[in-house]
């Protein structure tokens, strides 16, 4: 099954060139909403559209930052970045691209 670049299993999301440039290069790499609870990551890009980037970049979540998820029962990630604590949809940190530090 072909995965769009925001990793959900619809292949007429994106075109089959703009899906292999999306997908992480590296094996560590891995969307936000597949980290667990306690694990510190680094960002490292956001593949979402302009304005959901622009805004998360507002919030301070930019390339390089560390995270940290606090909580994950499903629901919104409570995410922890520079002593603060961010609530973030899962759909919006399935599109966060995130590496172990």
């Amino acid at each position: 099954m072909n995965l769009c670049r925001f990793w959900r299993p619809n292949p007429n999301c994106c075109s089959a060139s703009d899906w292999q440039n999306q997908m992480p290069t590296d094996d560590r790499q891995r969307p936000l909403s597949m980290v667990s609870p306690g694990q510190v990551v680094k960002l490292v890009e956001i593949l979402a559209e302009r304005k959901l980037r622009h805004r998360l970049t507002e919030l301070g979540l930019t390339p390089g930052v560390e995270l940290q998820v606090m909580q994950d029962q499903g629901g919104p990630l409570l995410v922890s970045v520079y002593n603060s604590r961010l609530a973030l949809g899962r759909a919006m940190a399935h599109k966060i691209l995130v590496e172990p530090v």
